[in-house]
C-alpha cells in the first residue's frame, strides 16, 4: 500500500494539469497538500527500487495508444445516402442471389446494424427470417470499408457483430460445426476492434448459447456468467438477467438444479417485461 501511494504521489504531485482537474471539481487546497504530503513509512531497499523503476518509467507511449483507441471508438461513420428504411426495403425486395450481387451498394454501418436488430426481432416468431437476415447482415458487413465505417477498428467491431448474429442464427439452424465456425471469425474480429465492452458480452452469450446446444453445460455456465460480469459493471440489469436465465438453463441441463433455482429466482426482479417478455416466459417456466 505504500508503495501504491508513493506512486500515486508521483503521477500527480509532477503534473500541475491532474491538480487543476481535482482543484476544478471542487477539492480545497488543504485536501490536495494532505494527499500529496501525507507521509508514509520508510520503504525497503526492494520497494525504492520498484518505485524507481517506475518513476523512471516513460507514460507516453501508454497514453498515446490510449489516444489511438479513442480515436478509432469515435471515428465518423459514413451516413447512408437515403433514409435506411427505404434502402432496407430495396434490399428485402430484391431476390437472393440479386442481394448477394448488389450488396456491395447497402454496404453502410446503419444497414449492418438495422439488419442484425430485425434479424434478433424475429428469432422466436420466425426462425427462417432470422437466419436470413443475419446472412445479409454478414454480407453487408464483409462488403463495407474502413472509410464507410470511420476506422479499421470500428470496422472490425460491425463484422464482429453481423458475423456473431449469423453464427447465433445457424446454432438455432442447428448447423453446431457452422455455428461454431462463424462464431470464431466473430470473435477474430472483436479481438481487432475497439473493445467494445457490449459487443464482448453478446458474442459471450452466443458462445454460452452454443456451448449449451452442444452439450457443454459448465462451459456454458463460465461464459454466461463472464458475460453478466460485463453487463452488471455497464448496469445493464436486464442484460444481466437474460444471462443469468441462459446459465439457470444451462445448470438444469448439467442436474445442477437447487443453483439453477436460486439463479432464476435472482433472475427474475431483474427482467423488464416491456423489454423482452420471452426471458421472463423462460425463467418463469424453467422454475
Amino acid at each position: 500500500p505504500s508503495s501504491y501511494a508513493r506512486v500515486v504521489r508521483h503521477l500527480l504531485t509532477g503534473c500541475a494539469i491532474c491538480r487543476e482537474q481535482l482543484r476544478a471539481t471542487g477539492w480545497e487546497e488543504s485536501r490536495l497538500d494532505r494527499i500529496f504530503q501525507r507521509p508514509i513509512r520508510e520503504l525497503t531497499p526492494a520497494e525504492e527500487s520498484r518505485l524507481a523503476a517506475l518513476q523512471k518509467y516513460d507514460y507516453d507511449g501508454a497514453f498515446a495508444g490510449a489516444q489511438r483507441s479513442l480515436s478509432a471508438f469515435f471515428a465518423p461513420e459514413a451516413a447512408p445516402p437515403r433514409p435506411i428504411e427505404s434502402m432496407m426495403a430495396e434490399l428485402l425486395a430484391l431476390p437472393e442471389g440479386e442481394q448477394d450481387r448488389l450488396k456491395g451498394r447497402f454496404a453502410y454501418p446503419e444497414m449492418v446494424r438495422r439488419l442484425v436488430e430485425k434479424s434478433h426481432a424475429s428469432r422466436y416468431e420466425d426462425p427462417g427470417t432470422m437466419h436470413h437476415l443475419a446472412r445479409l447482415a454478414q454480407l453487408v458487413a464483409d462488403a463495407c470499408t474502413v472509410e464507410k465505417a470511420g476506422s479499421p477498428e470500428r470496422l472490425s467491431d460491425l463484422r464482429a457483430r453481423a458475423w456473431g448474429s449469423y453464427g447465433n442464427s445457424l446454432r438455432i439452424y442447428g448447423e453446431l460445426v457452422q455455428a461454431e465456425e462463424a462464431l470464431t471469425k466473430a470473435q477474430h474480429y472483436r479481438e481487432a476492434g475497439t473493445g467494445d465492452p457490449p459487443l464482448h458480452a453478446r458474442l459471450l452469450e452466443f458462445w454460452a448459447s452454443l456451448r449449451t446446444f452442444q452439450g457443454h453445460f459448465e462451459s456454458a455456465i463460465a461464459l454466461d456468467r463472464e458475460a453478466g460480469a460485463i453487463y452488471e459493471q455497464l448496469g445493464e440489469t436486464h442484460n444481466l438477467a437474460s444471462t443469468m436465465v441462459q446459465g439457470a438453463i444451462a445448470a438444469l441441463y448439467a442436474g445442477e438444479t437447487e443453483s439453477a433455482v436460486r439463479t432464476l429466482n435472482r433472475a427474475i426482479p431483474l427482467i423488464e417485461p416491456e423489454e423482452d417478455p420471452h426471458i421472463l416466459l423462460a425463467a418463469c417456466h424453467n422454475l
